[in-house]
């Protein structure tokens, strides 16, 4: 599928804030709301749209979330595919990505709190150490997120959105506010 500028322009709107309006996304973009819904149907339908991400505060939630870097030695392909297995199958394992440079595996760990984060760490590297030669920590105070300007072809795009944790201030949740952010978690344009 050939995608035309005004595609491109849908993309660069939904991978900016999912979650706006199909007649906000077609006013930025030129388009009757009508056409920007076909198309973002057409965008899904041929893959090119897999899904929808949004962003949530885990400190609102009373969560944590620390990303553990690992830098492995001594482990063949079949050693590192049982660890990813352990490692995604962990319900404190929130994400994991296999990557190359100066670490292999980046693991987010989400807890209540670092006592918990610190206890997870420490079950896991029981089973995992044996194959780990430089282990760093981190956690996110705030990221910025930047545009993905190569959806119009240019280089780099100033615009970002600021991810920011807050206070940990716990705000209580239901069961159904629960639902709802799960259900959201999958398809992140339920109206």
């Amino acid at each position: 599928m050939k995608l035309d500028l005004k595609d491109r322009k849908i993309l660069y709107e939904l991978d900016f804030e999912a979650r706006q309006s199909l007649s906000k996304i077609g006013k930025k973009v030129g388009l009757p709301t009508e056409v920007v819904h076909y198309r973002i149907k057409r965008l899904e339908q041929e893959k090119i749209i897999t899904g929808y991400n949004f962003m949530v505060d885990l400190t609102k939630l009373g969560r944590i979330q620390y990303k553990l870097y690992l830098r492995l030695q001594h482990c063949n392909d079949k050693e590192k595919e049982d660890m990813i297995k352990y490692l995604t199958a962990h319900d404190k394992v929130k994400w994991l990505v296999s990557c190359h440079g100066v670490f292999d595996l980046i693991i987010a760990i989400e807890t209540n709190s670092i006592l918990e984060f610190d206890e997870v760490k420490e079950e896991i590297s029981s089973k995992i150490d044996k194959y780990v030669i430089e282990k760093s920590i981190t956690t996110l105070v705030e990221a910025p997120a930047y545009r993905r300007a190569y959806f119009l072809d240019k280089k780099f795009s100033e615009d970002k959105s600021l991810y920011v944790m807050g206070k940990q201030e716990k705000t209580e949740i239901d069961k159904t506010d629960l639902k709802i952010l799960k259900k959201l978690a999958k398809k992140g344009r339920i109206p």
